[in-house]
């Protein structure tokens, strides 16, 4: 996925950081709402990211 945007929505506890690619697809990250700025919960969200690609699961369960 080529990323092409990146948005941040806040509100009602939860921040989600949305990653728009080439073709429109999306991987969205939410988030426990934080008093942080935008450039942090982006951050934020690729770390969570990173850690989730740590886990080698097998497709077939």
């Amino acid at each position: 996925m080529q990323l092409i945007e990146t948005n941040v929505h806040s509100g009602e506890g939860m921040t989600t950081v949305e990653f728009v690619g080439e073709g429109r697809e999306k991987v969205l990250v939410c988030m426990a709402a934080q008093d942080a700025p935008e450039e942090a919960a982006v951050t934020r969200a690729k770390v969570i990211m990173v850690q989730l690609t740590a886990f080698d699961i097998d497709p077939a369960q």
